[in-house]
């Protein structure tokens, strides 16, 4: 009985080593199958149905995405990351104030992060909530002066105010920390547009593109900072000679 269980839990872990190995190579859809596979197997998995949930939403399988999440966060209620993704989840879906909820409470188990911070200002601020996204940023710089995101996003709600001195400083700072100078950037009130929410960015033409719309793009798309990071060097490339 114990050498038949042992084998399971070796094939299981092997599965999801596996599993793990193909999400970070993106190679989403074979890392679906294996960790289908590990939650069949070990239906209590938490780890399993957190980077299902992933994968899904990066193919576009949101409702599903969301499902995996909702397993997840079931079997490890104070874990703040998968709370973090149940709420990114369930705004993806339009589920702002479920969203919010949990968020708060991820938010609540590792208020040292600024990350927490950071993504429930972003909701904040699609909510109309400006007052609290302004908070929100303001602590994420508080712990992470150097995210040039924070800072233009907050620029962004600055400038929506019509508070354009206010805007273009934030946008100044986060335009020396990033090393980027865009010279697209024309602080008018008018001439920013919010971008909802997508697991993939709109095609738009080489020529049009600016580094304040790839900072929102990457600050729309990803949930945690070092893939932000990760992505947010590779934009850099594009403009930096």
């Amino acid at each position: 009985m114990f050498m038949k269980y042992f084998c399971k839990m070796s094939n299981v872990n092997h599965l999801l080593q596996q599993a793990k190995e193909l999400f970070n190579q993106k190679d989403f859809r074979k890392s679906i199958e294996l960790l289908s596979r590990v939650t069949a197997l070990d239906p209590y998995h938490h780890q399993a149905y957190y980077h299902l949930g992933l994968s899904y939403r990066y193919t576009d399988r949101l409702h599903q995405s969301l499902e995996a999440l909702e397993k997840c966060a079931a079997l490890k209620p104070d874990f703040p990351d998968y709370l973090s993704e149940l709420g990114i989840g369930l705004f993806h879906l339009e589920r702002k104030k479920e969203a919010l909820t949990a968020l708060n409470r991820a938010q609540e188990l590792d208020s040292g992060n600024p990350y927490r911070y950071s993504t429930r200002a972003y909701i904040r601020s699609v909510m109309e909530d400006s007052d609290g996204a302004i908070l929100d940023y303001k602590k994420c710089i508080e712990l992470d002066p150097k995210d040039a995101i924070a800072h233009n996003n907050l620029g962004m709600i600055f400038e929506k105010q019509g508070k354009l001195a206010e805007a273009k400083e934030y946008f100044k700072i986060a335009d020396g920390i990033s090393g980027v100078k865009n010279p697209n950037r024309k602080t008018k009130k008018k001439e920013k547009k919010k971008l909802n929410p997508s697991t993939s960015s709109p095609k738009i033409k080489k020529s049009s593109l600016s580094l304040s719309y790839f900072i929102e793009v990457c600050k729309s798309i990803f949930t945690n900072k070092e893939t932000t990071d990760e992505f947010f060097d590779f934009v850099k490339k594009l403009f930096v000679k």
